[in-house]
C-alpha cells in the first residue's frame, strides 16, 4: 500500500470505531494489528494525520522523547475525507458552530451520566451544562467572535 492508502485505511478503522464510540480515543496498539503495518511506519502516518488535523490524540510522555501517541480519534475534518459534503457543511457559519457546542454540551452530559460522581453532583452539572447553553452571553460571544472573523466588525 502507498501512504494514502494507509493514511485512509486508519481514517476508516478510526471513522467505524467513531460511529460505536463517539467520546472515546482508540489505542494506538488496536489500530497497529487493524492496519497491518510496522509500529515505526503507523506512528509516522499517525503523526502526519495529527498535524494535518485528520485526527486527535493522546500522547504518552516518555523521558527521552515527546512521546508517542497512545490514543487516538478521528477529527471532523478526518471525517469529511471518507463522507461526502453534507448538508451540515451548506449551512451558514454561526449555525455550524451553533450545532457543534450543542453537540459537544450533549457529549458532556453523556460523560456526567456515565461519570463516577454522586447523583446529587451529576444534577448539578446537568444543570450547569443546561445554563451554559441558554447563556445569551454565549450566543452574543459567538456572534461577535463571527463577525469579528469575517472582517464585518
Amino acid at each position: 500500500m502507498n501512504n494514502e492508502e494507509i493514511r485512509i485505511n486508519i481514517l476508516k478503522v478510526l471513522y467505524s470505531f467513531y460511529k460505536e464510540k463517539p467520546f472515546n480515543f482508540l489505542k494506538t496498539e488496536l489500530l497497529l494489528n487493524e492496519i497491518g503495518t510496522e509500529e515505526k511506519e503507523l506512528l509516522w502516518h499517525l503523526n502526519y494525520l495529527l498535524d494535518a488535523g485528520y485526527i486527535e490524540g493522546k500522547r504518552f510522555k516518555t523521558f527521552e522523547s515527546m512521546g508517542y501517541l497512545e490514543k487516538i480519534k478521528i477529527t471532523s475534518k478526518g471525517i469529511s475525507v471518507l463522507q461526502p459534503p453534507s448538508e451540515f457543511d451548506k449551512l451558514p457559519r454561526d449555525v455550524q458552530i451553533s450545532r457543534v457546542i450543542e453537540n459537544f454540551m450533549l457529549g458532556m452530559k453523556e460523560e456526567i451520566e456515565h461519570g463516577d460522581i454522586p447523583q446529587e453532583e451529576k444534577k448539578g452539572l446537568f444543570e450547569e451544562v443546561d445554563r451554559f447553553l441558554t447563556d445569551p452571553r454565549i450566543a452574543l460571544f459567538v456572534g461577535a467572535t463571527l463577525l469579528r472573523l469575517r472582517g464585518t466588525s
